[in-house]
């Protein structure tokens, strides 16, 4: 099993309360432990998965941290370049390499987390980062690319006639 951490900045550290891990990247081979564990936490999530802090439950993720304890075997992984995200960034020196690729700590940005960005009633879409954040040229143009890629999904998907749902209902007031 292969999981990875939120790896919160200092300035983050009260948001250990959702998780020490991220949904963002599982893997789960064929063995018998990492099959079961799978199978635990998919039943965990279909009782319970909301919104919202219970203990140390907070929707999906919460219950890595239980499964990470109760059944071992979980290699976290480190690499700098995944799941970069506002509370982690801290952590991280971003910069473009001389082919204009993304770099974290010297090393290839494999993905982001888009972290605190709403789509908006009328397509558009708001980054809720701090504004340090936004400044920086390779976060801008992570989220420049990605609105870029989410609109033109958007229009492929209208030009096929199929519906698309505007606005983030969870978070009216973004």
């Amino acid at each position: 099993m292969a999981f990875v951490e939120h790896r919160f900045s200092p300035g983050y550290a009260d948001k250990i309360i959702f998780g020490k891990f991220n949904v963002s990247w599982n893997s789960f081979d064929r063995s018998n432990i990492a099959q079961e564990a799978l199978q635990w936490w998919a039943e965990k999530c279909l009782q319970w998965c909301y919104d919202r802090v219970e203990g140390e439950k907070f929707a999906d993720q919460g219950y890595l941290t239980q499964l990470e304890r109760q059944f071992g075997n979980v290699h976290v992984l480190k690499y700098p370049g995944i799941n970069i995200a506002e509370y982690n960034i801290d952590n991280l020196v971003l910069e473009f390499n001389e082919c204009k690729q993304p770099m974290a700590n010297g090393l290839p940005v494999i993905y982001w987390h888009m972290h605190c960005l709403f789509e908006q009633p009328d397509g558009g879409y708001k980054a809720v980062l701090r504004e340090d954040l936004l400044a920086k040229p390779v976060v801008n143009w992570a989220y420049n690319l990605y609105v870029q890629r989410l609109n033109l999904l958007s229009y492929k998907l209208q030009s096929l006639g199929l519906p698309v749902d505007r606005g983030n209902a969870r978070y009216g007031n973004v």
